[in-house]
């Protein structure tokens, strides 16, 4: 699943509802024209990438109903200054919000 992401540089992905597992992959810092990443509705655990930082284009990020835990990175509130609107809701409230991009 990652591989082919990688493979076309598209601004919008919906990788929603495909039962996706494991972590969500720091690699994708590397999609720098990416602006709407949904991945809800999969099962993605673990913490929230710092190297996510880098996706200073992405606007939109839908990662609820997932198993993700952890604070948002102190990079993301530096970095991702177009990020407009975050979904993160049914993570059994285990991400918790911080900076000023995730008001």
């Amino acid at each position: 699943m990652f591989v082919l992401v990688m493979l076309c540089p598209l601004p919008c992905r919906d990788l929603s509802t495909n039962a996706f597992t494991g972590p969500l992959p720091p690699c994708w810092s590397a999609l720098g024209a990416l602006t709407s990443l949904h991945a809800d509705s999969n099962v993605l655990t673990g913490p929230l990438p710092p190297q996510w930082g880098a996706l200073g284009a992405l606007q939109e990020l839908g990662l609820g109903r997932n198993a993700l835990r952890g604070s948002v990175p102190p990079e993301w509130g530096r970095a991702m200054r177009s990020l407009r609107w975050v979904a993160d809701g049914s993570n059994n409230d285990n991400v918790t919000r911080a900076g000023p991009c995730m008001r």
